[in-house]
């Protein structure tokens, strides 16, 4: 029976027209071959799966193929067909990982004096280079200095910071890059044409984004769908990688967005019963919150996301809510590593935004609002006996919810402000400083403050921005903060499971009977 070959292999460059995204690399190496400047020792330092052993097997190709030194190897010759096969008795691959000691390096020592048996130069290629020991990399160092006239060194590495100096200093560094999405994209397409696969467009977008960069996983991930299935779509990447369908992520973010805790917890919960665990959940919302961040800014390349998943984003999602989750989930997943409870990590860090606002009234809020807002005859006798709560005293505890809601730019004028009263939906604030009067009345800063006044407090409040007289500084409210709307955020919080939270500061005598 025929050995299949893995499609990575199958697909590796062959010549420097095959080699893709590397370009800055390829033509160095090229004019060097033209004009004949060719080094004793190279450094191809990048991450993984970027071509930097490819490269150094068709440098070998360049400078032995029998048509001569070339910038691009004929693939014919016998030469280059043993140079591809790996059957090259002076093309020699090391793998610096498991000969990193001082005697390999010796026995390399010993066999580059000998010449090359066909070629015109005996080429050793050095694959993770970093990994030899101190003593190795002072053994190969005399080498390097001096090598034979018929010897070339190809080094690779992805820790090329682990290098000794010295050793860097005597090759010429190539700094191989990650290969962006869409290259990797163009390159599966081409794969799946010549293949006979039929992979749909979003599920070469899901595979080169699950690659990041490296367009070896990014085959070796077709190669593993289509032997489950040669038609390929988004569903079954996912499935295959284990990753949380786009429809669940939309869900979840949505459910923050709109101050679901409850739904969010379940969401949560379903994706764990289904065997996901919580750091690949965090890690499926960021990824997703990436390309949504770039869908409501406008950005013109957004990977895997179909036309009707852009349209439900913009819908559904603003970009400061967007942002605000993106961040904190990202704090949540550098916390997971310390932590002896990921998912508890993950449920608070999506309940911390979802109790932070939300971006378009729910049913338990509003039901809770109306709860709250309509007493029996009784409770609004109660609250009169109970009296209200001042709102000077109750403005520190406004402007920390605030803080977390608008602009650094527009927040920087209310630390300045003095609330001198609210009558009905008129907030007056107060100012000493004309300048920020005028600088808080603009339009864009105003309608801010207006609408996250609006989402603390359920109803409109228009903001009116006035000069403090020197009487109004020490001036108390003339209308306060009733404790009804304490209510609605505490009967709210019931509704979201019990988690009933005072984060007040103490009122002292402020805001007693």
């Amino acid at each position: 029976m025929k050995r299949y070959v893995a499609l990575y292999r199958k697909w590796r460059p062959q010549t420097f027209s095959d080699v893709v995204g590397q370009g800055h690399v390829v033509r160095t190496l090229q004019n060097a071959l033209r004009t004949g400047r060719i080094s004793h020792a190279y450094l191809f330092a990048g991450p993984r799966g970027t071509g930097k052993t490819s490269v150094a097997k068709i440098m070998a190709k360049a400078v032995n193929c029998e048509r001569g030194v070339t910038p691009e190897p004929c693939n014919e010759c016998i030469i280059c067909r043993e140079i591809s096969s790996g059957g090259s008795l002076d093309v020699i691959e090391i793998d610096a990982a498991s000969n990193r000691g001082i005697d390999e390096i010796r026995d390399l020592r010993e066999k580059v004096r000998y010449l090359p048996n066909r070629c015109r130069q005996k080429v050793y290629i050095i694959d993770e280079v970093h990994m030899l020991t101190p003593e190795a990399f002072n053994a190969l160092l005399k080498t390097l200095e001096e090598p034979p006239s018929h010897v070339m060194f190809i080094m690779a590495t992805t820790e090329p910071q682990r290098i000794p100096l010295t050793i860097l200093s005597r090759c010429q560094r190539f700094d191989f890059r990650r290969l962006s999405t869409r290259d990797i994209v163009k390159r599966l397409h081409q794969v799946a044409v010549s293949c006979g696969y039929s992979v749909a467009e979003d599920a070469r977008w899901l595979i080169a984004r699950h690659a990041e960069g490296s367009l070896r996983d990014a085959l070796s991930i077709l190669d593993q769908c289509a032997a489950y299935e040669e038609e390929i779509t988004a569903s079954l990447v996912l499935d295959l990688l284990g990753r949380i369908p786009i429809e669940e992520l939309h869900k979840t973010v949505k459910a923050v967005m709109r101050a679901q805790p409850a739904a969010t917890l379940r969401l949560v919960d379903e994706a764990l019963a289904q065997g996901k665990e919580a750091v690949q959940i965090a890690q499926d919302l960021i990824d997703y919150l990436r390309e949504a961040v770039l869908v409501l800014s406008g950005a013109s390349e957004v990977s895997s996301l179909t036309r009707e998943q852009r349209h439900l984003i913009a819908a559904d999602f603003s970009l400061r809510r967007t942002v605000q989750l993106l961040e904190a989930l990202s704090q949540c997943l550098r916390d997971m590593k310390w932590s002896p409870d990921p998912r508890v990590d993950l449920e608070l860090a999506l309940l911390q935004v979802a109790m932070q606002g939300d971006d378009a009234p729910t049913p338990e809020c509003e039901e809770a609002a109306m709860t709250a807002s309509a007493p029996d005859d009784a409770q609004g006798r109660d609250q009169e006996a109970r009296g209200q709560l001042d709102l000077r005293s109750e403005w520190p505890r406004l402007k920390a919810k605030l803080r977390e809601m608008l602009r650094r730019t527009t927040f920087a004028y209310l630390e300045e402000c003095v609330p001198l009263d609210l009558r009905g939906d008129r907030l007056r604030l107060g100012f000493r400083y004309v300048a920020h009067v005028e600088g808080l009345s603009a339009p864009g800063h105003l309608r801010a403050l207006e609408e996250a006044l609006e989402k603390l407090l359920r109803r409109r409040v228009r903001v009116e921005c006035v000069r403090l007289s020197t009487d109004e500084e020490t001036e108390e409210p003339q209308e306060s903060f009733t404790s009804r709307q304490e209510e609605v955020v505490q009967r709210a919080l019931e509704l979201f499971g019990g988690m009933v939270v005072d984060d007040r500061p103490p009122q002292g005598d402020a805001g007693g009977e």
